[in-house]
């Protein structure tokens, strides 16, 4: 028992001593690698001038530039800008920041001001924020044949020359430009690296707007001081349809259509008619105001433009087609009233027989409007000489139809109901030929707008969006063998 306890024991002790030497052995390493990173550090800035660039003698220095996109965060139309937010990485090589290929040094933030770095800018940029979130978000590598990366988390807000001619089926191309700030393509050249742009299409969704793509370009200039490495990034946006869809196109075309409503709408309802045209009319307007508030006034005519103006076209065409209709209407029944105008003045009992009239009451002037105008007759009254309607009898052959006779007034009495008689005249009978005589006319131009309005508003709508839709877009550069970068519409 005694010696199993002191093999236990013995056992325990070179366990102990084991991890004792191990701990220390890795202490040692430790500061032995913590002792040749330091002094690296030291012998590489020894001497070291960050204020000249490498190779200040020879051949200008090549920057290779990449980009994460980490998020797209807006677009507005009003300012004409959009933001994002980006890690830039910038890669050159340095020759005089080689060491020993045994040793890696890690990424450091003391390197930033303390190594040589191109002063590149972002051309088309109104604001820039460098993010500083627990520390400033941009440090150094340096590997051991020299090269270089500097990497920086920016906040940016672009300009964007935007045209909206064809808002709001409209695509728009934003550009981000990363430009030399001094040097000339003599001193430092900028160029794209291998992965160019990297993001992800989760971070890529904007209510109004599908990143559908990214071209890139050199936009190196020439400036009265000498020529400017230049690389540029084009994002091409597409604008949704849902929204303008739903608030604008829908509502415009159900406006359009119920202005059609009038053509059936009887032509003597004049408050109807024109009450329903003109509150279309001031909603068109007011749709047309409110979707131009998005976007910052522009001198040229755009989609949407020509979609207000050609929808109030057809509803101010429905209220003018009806102006024409009770124009016409108006028109035919003074035609007519002239017409009995000139009818001459008969004195004879004989030549009133021969048209088929008699004295009549006022009761029987007043009942042209409620029976048919074929058992009509016109007379002028002797007395008085106005133009009376009576009503006459149906015929119950083929013979000339009689007057509805009535006890003929004499005297005083005749000549009160002569009197009445000339003014009923001139509300019944104006009323009655206003109420039957409808004229052809008006029938036909009604039935003809009916289809001439829809048909045209149809016709309009196929070649507006044949026009105005846009086509398929495909970026120079989106291969199958491309690894971070969206491919279509659908990967976002």
């Amino acid at each position: 028992m005694a010696n199993m306890i002191m093999r236990v024991l013995i056992i325990l002790g070179i366990w102990i001593l084991h991890c004792e030497i191990t701990e220390s052995l890795n202490c040692t390493a430790q500061d032995a690698e913590e002792r040749l990173v330091s002094s690296l550090y030291n012998e590489l800035l020894d001497g070291y001038d960050s204020r000249v660039r490498p190779c200040v003698n020879g051949d200008a220095v090549h920057v290779f530039l990449d980009v994460f996109l980490a998020s797209l965060d807006g677009i507005d139309e009003k300012h004409l800008d959009y933001s994002i937010t980006a890690t830039i990485h910038q890669r050159w090589h340095d020759p005089r920041l080689t060491f020993n290929g045994t040793t890696t040094l890690p990424p450091t933030a003391y390197l930033v001001d303390r190594v040589w770095h191109p002063n590149i800018v972002i051309g088309n940029a109104k604001e820039v924020l460098l993010h500083h979130i627990s520390d400033t978000n941009q440090y150094v590598t340096v590997d051991w044949d020299g090269n270089v990366t500097l990497v920086q988390r920016l906040s940016v807000k672009l300009s964007c020359a935007m045209d909206f001619h064809r808002f709001p089926m409209d695509t728009q191309k934003c550009n981000m430009d990363l430009q030399s700030f001094g040097l000339t393509t003599s001193d430092l050249v900028l160029l794209w690296g291998a992965q160019k742009l990297e993001f992800h299409s989760h971070h890529m969704r904007l209510p109004q707007y599908f990143l559908i793509g990214v071209d890139f370009f050199d936009c190196t200039e020439q400036r009265y001081n000498g020529i400017f490495s230049c690389v540029r990034a084009q994002f091409t946006l597409e604008r949704t349809l849902g929204y303008y869809m739903l608030q604008a196109f829908i509502p415009s075309i159900a406006l359009v259509m119920v202005s059609w409503v009038t053509f059936w709408i009887d032509v003597r309802a004049s408050p109807a008619r024109v009450g329903l045209g003109v509150t279309i009319i001031l909603s068109v307007i007011s749709k047309t105001n409110g979707v131009r508030l998005d976007i910052p006034p522009v001198s040229y005519l755009k989609a949407i433009d020509v979609w207000y103006t050609s929808c109030l076209f057809f509803v101010i065409g429905a209220l003018l087609e009806y102006a024409l209709v009770h124009h016409l209407s108006l028109g035919t029944k003074k035609t007519k009233q002239k017409v009995l105008a000139f009818i001459p003045k008969q004195g004879s009992s004989s030549q009133e027989s021969a048209m088929g009239v008699s004295h009549g009451t006022i009761e029987s002037i007043s009942a042209p409007c409620r029976i048919s105008r074929q058992h009509q007759v016109i007379r002028r009254d002797e007395t008085t000489g106005e133009l009376r309607t009576t009503a006459s009898a149906p015929p119950l052959d083929n013979k000339h139809p009689q007057p509805l006779q009535t006890t003929s007034p004499s005297g005083r009495q005749a000549s009160a109901i002569g009197r009445e008689t000339s003014r009923m005249q001139g509300q019944e009978v104006s009323t009655c030929y206003h109420c039957n005589s409808m004229p052809g006319e008006t029938h036909v131009i009604d039935l003809i707008s009916r289809w001439l309005f829809s048909i045209g508003f149809a016709i309009f709508n196929i070649c507006f969006w044949a026009y105005y839709l846009p086509t398929n877009y495909t970026p120079e550069y989106l291969t199958d063998d491309e690894k971070f970068v969206s491919h279509s519409v659908g990967n976002l």
